[in-house]
């Protein structure tokens, strides 16, 4: 059985720019971490430095009302699925940011 091709993600220009206005001003980040068999997405908090807060860490879950477990989490068949997602979160906030301030 032949392997799909994935296309590659690459972000625009202003999706770059919104990763790194939220980064710096909500002190929030997200990132794509290789799991078993496919990719999480993970959130953590950053600190004055934009480091990353280690016990900040939380995974993007199937059922947002159940806590973390590794059967718990949105599992992406590829790197690629998974660094949409990520943009999609920071989309998220951005929208939520742009909502709180009308």
């Amino acid at each position: 059985m032949a392997k799909q091709k994935v296309e590659a993600f690459f972000p625009k220009e202003e999706e770059i720019a919104m990763v790194g206005l939220i980064n710096k001003e909500v002190k929030v980040a997200f990132s794509v971490e290789k799991a078993d068999y496919g990719f999480y997405v993970v959130r953590y908090n950053l600190n004055d430095h934009l480091e990353g807060i280690k016990d900040t860490i939380s995974y993007k879950r199937i059922d947002t009302n159940e806590s973390d477990s590794k059967r718990n989490r949105v599992i992406f068949g590829n790197q690629s699925d998974a660094e949409r997602e990520v943009i999609k979160s920071y989309n998220q906030v951005f929208n939520y940011i742009q909502e709180k301030r009308k």
